[in-house]
């Protein structure tokens, strides 16, 4: 099951930015934003769709990065977020099989530990549970779509920290027929001069004496550079709207105009650098209605304008493209 604020684009969530900008009473001239974005280590719509590795061998059974034989139980994500801010939900995708539909599993979130403190606190992995929210194994969607979890309360993070995904303890029976799974990108997804970054990605071992936590990559036996299908939803404030993490971001959509558009809609956004821009017009099923050709355009704001004057009444998704990333916003249209 998916859940977000606009049920029919959960399909989509993961690319879309919300931007609100506002200006501080009694400062003329300073602006500030809330930023509400979505963070991806995982290039999207790249060559292969994410998906899960199987375990293969004899006695072998479930995923590598889900419910197997070595009950691995909990998978995290490293992000950062220059200047820190707030994780107020989770989307992720999944796959398998569940038989305990009412068995619940957790999306968390974790500081970044600095000093290590043995047995089991190590640096640059996981440290303090900083906040989670729980799902019934019967809510994650199985069938290639998105999960999305919102949190009851914003998670303060600091510049750098997990998400991860949590299965819980299933070591000791009454999973039998269980073998959820979360995605992960296909092998060259996660760039090899990435490789030495220790404790990028990390899976948590069975363990009753603490919390076990290894590098994915190098401690897992695994072997596989890549990244996992955990992308927080946070929240930061600016007081600039020149804002060096936004300023660093490849591309960034500005508030479409007019809300709603009648003949046309304007497309404004922003380039760090010079490149090709496309532009496409979804309906809520994901349908193209409209689409507007790849333009080269310079680095700094640009825009583009797309008719509107045949589409009827309604809400659609506006998505701008790049060959490097995808970024949507809500488009009504009257």
């Amino acid at each position: 099951m998916c859940t977000g604020p606009f049920p029919p684009f959960c399909f989509l969530m993961h690319i879309i930015r919300f931007i609100t900008l506002g200006v501080l009473v009694g400062l003329p001239g300073l602006a500030w934003g809330q930023i509400r974005d979505t963070l991806q280590n995982l290039r999207p719509g790249g060559p292969l769709p994410p998906y899960a590795t199987e375990y293969q061998g004899t006695d072998q059974w479930g995923y590598w990065t889900g419910q197997n034989h070595l009950y691995r139980e909990e998978f995290a994500e490293k992000y950062d977020l220059p200047g820190g801010g707030q994780v107020v939900g989770v989307i992720s995708y999944h796959t398998g099989v569940w038989a305990s539909p009412d068995t619940l599993c957790d999306f968390r979130v974790y500081d970044v530990v600095t000093e290590a403190q043995p047995p089991y606190r190590k640096p640059r992995l996981p440290g303090t549970l900083l906040g989670e929210a729980s799902r019934y194994h019967s809510e994650l969607d199985l069938t290639g779509g998105s999960t999305v979890t919102w949190f009851d309360e914003p998670v303060t993070v600091p510049d750098s920290f997990f998400v991860s995904f949590n299965l819980r303890d299933y070591a000791h029976g009454g999973f039998e027929g269980d073998t959820l799974a979360l995605l992960h990108g296909p092998p060259g997804s996660r760039a090899p001069a990435d490789a030495p970054r220790f404790g990028r990605n990390a899976v948590r071992r069975h363990n009753h004496g603490g919390a076990d936590w290894v590098d994915f990559y190098s401690q897992n036996f695994t072997n596989l550079l890549t990244h996992f299908t955990l992308y927080p939803i946070v929240e930061y404030t600016t007081t600039d709207l020149a804002d060096d993490r936004e300023m660093s971001a490849p591309l960034q959509l500005l508030p479409v105009s007019p809300q709603p558009a009648r003949q046309e809609a304007r497309i404004r956004f922003r380039l760090a650098r010079p490149g090709w821009v496309a532009v496409r017009v979804l309906d809520v099923h994901g349908r193209p209605v409209k689409s507007l050709p790849s333009q080269w355009h310079g680095a700094g704001e640009g825009e583009m304008r797309v008719s509107v004057r045949d589409l009827s009444t309604g809400t659609y998704l506006c998505v701008l493209e790049t060959p490097e990333l995808s970024i949507a916003q809500r488009l009504m249209v009257h």
